[in-house]
């Protein structure tokens, strides 16, 4: 008991010193991205790299505590300007630290994963209908298969059950969608935007 006691304690402590390592870097790596930009405006490449570089190391720890894919595309953005820069081309480079800050900046914001991809899902779940309906097979699919992507990144990040069965109605419409079947796919596309819909709502 007591072993099992200490294991979660450990286990409690650890999440908690990822999520305090995420809280601190994520706004490290905002500071320093906005000191990037403004260095890159003004043609100072050697303090552009600096900041970016710094930048870029927060947000690699940052998304190391609790993956975000805004801060996976930020880091791509920061590894861009930091070769970049180095070759001198301040104000390119700051475009792309802009974008970067950009990216950190929605990681920043509560429920990120959640709020970008669910409103997404609906969007091609809604498009992928209208496309059955008119037997487009291979659109139909294309844009199941998007909301079905965007379905499962927001379920990772926030469990839902109503997300979870839009999930399975989409895995069912893309099938009988490869088959030809766009009437039975627009069924289950249907049946999986009304729960995308229902998960959609605001929590009470």
């Amino acid at each position: 008991m007591k072993i099992k006691t200490i294991a979660l304690a450990g286990a409690i402590l650890l999440t908690g010193s990822f999520a305090f390592a995420e809280s601190v870097h994520l706004p490290q790596a905002v500071e320093h991205a906005m000191a990037a930009v403004s260095q890159g405006e003004a043609g100072n490449a050697q303090a552009f790299v600096e900041h970016a570089e710094a930048a870029l190391t927060h947000a690699e720890a940052s998304q190391k505590a609790e993956a975000n894919p805004h801060t996976a595309e930020a880091i791509n953005h920061l590894k861009l300007s930091v070769e970049v820069g180095k070759r001198g081309d301040a104000m390119a480079a700051a475009h792309h630290a802009q974008e970067a800050l950009k990216h950190l900046d929605l990681a920043s914001e509560p429920s990120t994963v959640e709020s970008v991809h669910l409103p997404q899902a609906v969007e091609h779940t809604t498009a992928a209908i209208t496309h059955g309906e008119a037997g487009h097979a291979q659109a139909f699919v294309e844009h199941a298969e998007a909301a079905l992507t965007h379905s499962e990144a927001s379920q990772k990040a926030q469990a839902n059950p109503h997300t979870a069965e839009g999930i399975t109605h989409l895995k069912a419409a893309i099938d009988a969608g490869k088959k030809g079947d766009t009437a039975g796919g627009t069924a289950h596309a249907k049946e999986a935007l009304k729960h995308l819909d229902l998960a959609s709502q605001p929590k009470k």
